[in-house]
């Protein structure tokens, strides 16, 4: 309430509170628990939203090399908040601070504007109003900054089965045949034989050699990986009609949730919701302040406006595209690498029975291609509710119930997240889209679009805007 109090365009106090959000979750989140700044991690909005991790055990901080309890020490600071917050509220309504307070963020773009020459051309000044005086850029860019930092901090925990499986697809990986089954065969032997030692041995005796211990333990910790291999590559070869082939599953599991849709759908709800903070603004303000008469007299009408808006839309989406959903490519590409792009996509177990002739990489192109088209349409619905609404938070409501909610809807059920936009945005959610909701999508948008493009309709050119057409009426009565 004190950021839409400080400033004045609701969209900038938006931007402000995702902003401080994305600040204290990387503190929560990149601080260890050990650490000399654990204070930053526990005394923190995100920690107090689980008050058992602080009250309910007994935990010291390191406050500059004095313990101090973190129950005690998140009461006080509780209580200098409240305190704070109110002397806020009172300065704020007693004095009359919101107008003066609502210029305090020109201070912090103005460097940027001073840069800005007036220019003729349409389209440059849809850009400078859409992403700076809209306060776009500040709301995308640190949504870009926070993605490519929980990315860069991800780590994998090394597993030795999985270690051990990715090494026998380097050696016999692809096409299962004859040869395949005999590799198989010969390891599967040698296993034995170097089990039937490890038994054999009196490991508490004097006899035992260590480095022939060791060098068994080593081999036999490649036997559940194996086994994993040799399952899997006696189904292929059972089942030559499906034409699969042996491949390193790890990464694909992970790119295409195989375990399920709660991380497709969370990254879903994060990009409509960046979507509708942006987009929003950019008819709806000029409803707001009465601008429909101006833009209708201009040279080029409405049409050749509506038209630069699209595109503002579609570098907006191809934006937070990237930030949200393309840096998860670049983590599995660099942890688990992707090899036999050609296999048939039932060549990973998970999808075995999932009915599709797609090989592994035009499936992949597909789910992101769904993902960037349904970001594209959804930001330019977006538009054209915009275009109808009275002002920016009607606007900013209207959008977020519309496409944000149904995914939120679909994060608490399985059974709501093949409604709307929902699967599609989400990308692998296709797998279970029903055609029905796929063609019900389809027209709406179509619909949605074509009805604001004929709202929109102008001829370009002489007779081709109101003021002409007003002159022609007085110069004719």
């Amino acid at each position: 309430m004190i950021l839409c109090s400080v400033f004045k365009n609701i969209i900038t106090a938006f931007g402000a509170a995702g902003a401080a959000a994305a600040v204290f979750t990387a503190l929560y989140t990149g601080t260890g628990d050990i650490s000399s700044y654990a204070a930053l991690k526990f005394l923190n909005p995100v920690c107090l939203i689980q008050p058992q991790q602080i009250f309910g055990r007994y935990l010291n901080l390191n406050f500059f090399e004095y313990p101090i309890n973190a129950a005690a020490a998140c009461m006080a600071l509780l209580t200098v908040l409240f305190i704070a917050v109110s002397a806020a509220f009172l300065l704020i309504y007693t004095f009359s601070l919101p107008y003066k307070a609502s210029k305090m963020h020109l201070n912090v773009i103005k460097n940027i504007k001073m840069h800005f020459k007036p220019s003729a051309s349409l389209f440059r000044n849809e850009l400078y109003k859409t992403f700076i005086a809209d306060m776009c850029l500040p709301i995308i860019l640190p949504l870009c900054l926070f993605s490519v930092y929980r990315y860069s901090t991800l780590s994998l925990p090394y597993n030795a089965d999985e270690a051990a499986y990715n090494s026998y697809i380097n050696i016999i990986g692809g096409e299962v045949d004859e040869n395949t089954l005999k590799f198989i065969e010969e390891e599967d032997r040698i296993f034995s034989e170097y089990q039937e030692k490890y038994d054999l041995y009196d490991l508490s005796g004097s006899n035992a050699d260590d480095d022939e211990i060791d060098r068994i333990r080593r081999k036999l910790n490649y036997k559940n990986g194996f086994e994993a291999v040799k399952k899997r590559a006696e189904y292929i070869y059972h089942n030559p009609e499906k034409h699969l082939q042996l491949i390193y599953e790890t990464g694909y599991n992970e790119l295409f949730s195989v375990k399920g849709f709660s991380s497709d759908l969370l990254h879903s709800l994060i990009a409509a919701a960046a979507l509708a903070v942006c987009v929003s603004s950019i008819y709806a303000v000029d409803n707001q302040k009465k601008l429909k008469n101006v833009i209708r007299t201009a040279v080029n009408g409405r049409g050749k406006l509506f038209f630069y808006r699209i595109v503002c839309c579609l570098i907006i989406s191809a934006v937070v595209f990237a930030a949200v959903f393309s840096l998860q490519f670049i983590f599995v590409l660099n942890n688990y690498g992707f090899y036999y792009l050609d296999a048939p996509l039932q060549s990973i177990t998970a999808l075995t029975d999932y009915e599709s002739s797609l090989t592994v990489m035009e499936y992949m192109i597909l789910i992101y291609a769904a993902r960037l088209i349904s970001l594209t349409a959804i930001s330019v619905i977006m538009l054209c509710i915009s275009r109808v609404c009275a002002n920016i938070p009607a606007a900013l409501f209207s959008n977020l119930v519309i496409f944000a909610l149904p995914i939120s809807l679909g994060l608490f059920s399985n059974k709501l997240s093949g409604i709307w936009f929902t699967p599609y945005l989400s990308g692998n959610g296709i797998r279970y889209a029903a055609t029905a909701n796929t063609v019900f999508t389809v027209m709406l948008t179509v619909l949605c679009i074509a009805s604001a493009v004929f709202i929109e309709r102008i001829k370009w050119g002489k007779g081709s805007n109101l003021y002409e057409y007003r002159f022609k009426k007085q110069k004719n009565p």
